[in-house]
């Protein structure tokens, strides 16, 4: 566990707040993009924080785009249904924008990134990665879902070896568990390595859950 009083600081880009968590140690550091819900902003991922190496530096920011319901997207409008893939572009090259600016403010150019995401921003972490298998080291969902349209962007080799963590509650009536299960098995497909963690909770992580994230970022 991160030591509660790692440092962190506020930094803008194009008007929207990022919370970026500062690395602790020796050593090259490596890059999480944590991507908060529909709703959320730049501070909904900081429960994580905590479960997250001290070495890593994580970026967090608040959505580009503005929800009728308060908080922000990472699509354009507000969705009655779960967005699909392509939804996701315009917030995707915003991200690339915003990782540039991230890199050259901490001279963090060798860092690898990995993303990781909750409901939405899950979501948007499965397109990024999927959109750009090569610059991911791996990818999270928590409470999420695989963006339709998404298969078919896959081959079989696609994301071939690529550590993949997946947490879901039987019980959620937001984003039920079938969308789990359906994004382990469309990754796997395309050769990830996925880790799944299934519990009896709503929309959010069980301890159970919350422990096997602290261990599959442990070991990347």
């Amino acid at each position: 566990m991160m030591n509660e009083q790692q440092p962190t600081e506020t930094i803008f880009f194009e008007d929207q707040p990022v919370t970026v968590r500062l690395p602790i140690g020796p050593g090259p550091s490596k890059l999480l993009l944590a991507l908060h819900g529909f709703t959320g902003d730049q501070h909904a991922m900081e429960i994580f924080f905590q479960r997250i190496p001290p070495s890593y530096r994580i970026i967090a920011p608040s959505a580009p785009y503005p929800s009728s319901l308060g908080g922000r997207s990472w699509v354009r409008g507000d969705r009655e249904v779960l967005p699909a893939i392509a939804d996701f572009d315009p917030g995707l090259d915003w991200l690339r924008s915003l990782l540039e600016h991230v890199r050259t403010l901490y001279s963090a150019r060798t860092e690898t990134l990995h993303a990781l995401g909750f409901s939405q921003g899950a979501a948007a972490a499965f397109a990024f990665g999927i959109n750009f298998p090569t610059e991911v080291g791996s990818l999270g969902s928590l409470s999420g879902f695989m963006p339709d349209g998404a298969d078919q962007l896959l081959k079989p080799h696609s994301l071939a070896g690529l550590p993949v963590f997946i947490a879901h509650g039987t019980k959620d009536e937001a984003v039920p568990v079938e969308e789990a299960r359906r994004a382990g098995m469309i990754l796997e497909r395309a050769g990830a390595t996925v880790n799944y963690c299934e519990d009896d909770v709503g929309h959010k992580l069980s301890v159970n859950c919350f422990r096997s994230l602290a261990d599959f970022y442990r070991n990347r």
